[in-house]
């Protein structure tokens, strides 16, 4: 296991997420963020 922070990549998209560390302590909404309404931009 390595650590990759994707802001710091050249394509953020050559390295796709296998796995969520560190949710011991997340807040319980975060396991329903793909069932929000998603939006590009700020919406407006």
């Amino acid at each position: 296991m390595m650590q990759v922070r994707v802001a710091v990549l050249d394509d953020p998209e050559a390295i796709a997420p296998q796995m969520q560390v560190q949710t011991a302590e997340r807040v319980k909404w975060v396991t329903s963020l793909h069932e929000l309404p998603a939006f590009e931009r700020f919406p407006g």
